[in-house]
């Protein structure tokens, strides 16, 4: 049997019913499916871990398919993670440090549906894979960079996110806004092809947790002036300044409909992270408005006969979710807090 087959047709009661002898046959098929491969010893904690995930999607689908939940979710490459393991090493806990801006109702009609990727050709580079670092914030602020860009000179161009994350070196916490300042002190922002994606890996060994459990950053700047690759002459786009847009779903509507791609944070706790596709739209009655823990990129909306949503790009590559994006609830009560910091980058 074909392992989605298999995850679609469990029911908590089948679960409990598997022999284990099928468990260990579709466990081993799941791993070599995301080319994972363990120890003994951690081999049995992360086929605990996996088979709690089983009883979760199964139990999460009986819902989906009562009525009582709007998304299915299934097995993915985070599927042998414990939650705690999964925020460390996926999330931060995302702040924003700009001043919150009260909502100016302009009258303009806006189309009912936008996709910045089927503007100008396209104004939004491919889903790539953060990795293990919890880099998310360099991934939504450079894929808002990119949308303007784009805007302004007519075709897209990939920027580095390795250049923030070796260079940027006060930003250990996440701070999307701290990025934008970052690049406009700096001069500009190279592409992704002179500067590539690697990952991030001793600067953000800075990240140290105090007692308060947030992110301080802890600089070995040595270790970290060596790292930064950056140059002036070949920067492709520099920037004069950002602009928060106003906390509520009908900005957030206006600003992508009008300006771009927007760079937003979210909270990506609870079932996000097993988020599957079928065109379902990720609603979370649980989640926070102010709790933000992840950053992505809104790079439109539309509605469908199950409602209004968000076009989200995600950075935790093609395999996950539909194919590296998100479909979010729109207009139910700024759910996982989609509006709450979201902004863009203003170029030169």
């Amino acid at each position: 049997m074909n392992l989605k087959v298999f995850v679609i047709l469990l029911t908590p009661t089948i679960i409990f019913a598997l022999p284990p002898t099928l468990g260990d046959i579709f466990w081993r098929e799941w791993k070599r499916s995301y080319d994972k491969s363990y120890t003994r010893a951690e081999d049995f904690f992360r086929k605990q871990m996996w088979e709690r995930s089983l009883e979760q999607i199964a139990d999460h689908n009986s819902r989906y398919t009562a009525g009582n939940v709007t998304f299915r979710v299934e097995l993915n490459k985070f599927s042998d993670f414990g939650y705690t393991e999964l925020r460390s090493k996926f999330t931060r806990t995302y702040l924003f440090s700009a001043k919150m801006q009260k909502s100016k109702k302009v009258e303009k009609r806006l189309p009912r549906n936008v996709d910045w990727r089927r503007r100008n050709g396209s104004c939004v580079s491919s889903v790539k894979n953060q990795g293990g670092p919890g880099s998310c914030f360099a991934f939504s602020a450079v894929g808002a960079i990119e949308g303007q860009l784009c805007k302004k000179i007519g075709k897209l161009t990939g920027l580095s996110i390795q250049q923030i994350l070796d260079c940027d070196l006060g930003n250990c916490g996440g701070y999307i806004d701290e990025i934008f300042k970052y690049i406009k002190r700096q001069g500009g922002i190279m592409s992704d092809v002179d500067y590539p994606y690697t990952s991030c890996l001793d600067c953000m060994q800075c990240l140290v947790k105090d007692p308060k459990k947030t992110f301080i950053p802890k600089i070995n700047r040595f270790l970290c002036d060596s790292h930064c690759k950056y140059r002036y002459r070949i920067s492709k786009a520099k920037l004069q300044g950002f602009r928060r847009v106003p906390s509520t779903e009908e900005d957030l509507k206006r600003a992508v409909a009008t300006i771009g791609p927007i760079a937003a944070g979210i909270d990506a706790r609870f079932d996000f992270p097993m988020y599957s596709n079928h065109n379902d739209i990720y609603y979370e009655p649980r989640c926070s408005r102010r709790r933000l823990n992840h950053a992505v990129l809104v790079v439109g909306y539309g509605t469908n006969k199950k409602g209004d949503y968000w076009i989200v790009k995600n950075s935790w590559g093609t395999d996950w979710g539909a194919s590296g994006y998100v479909r979010m609830s729109r207009n139910r009560g700024n759910n996982c807090g989609i509006a709450t910091a979201a902004m863009y980058p203003i170029l030169k």
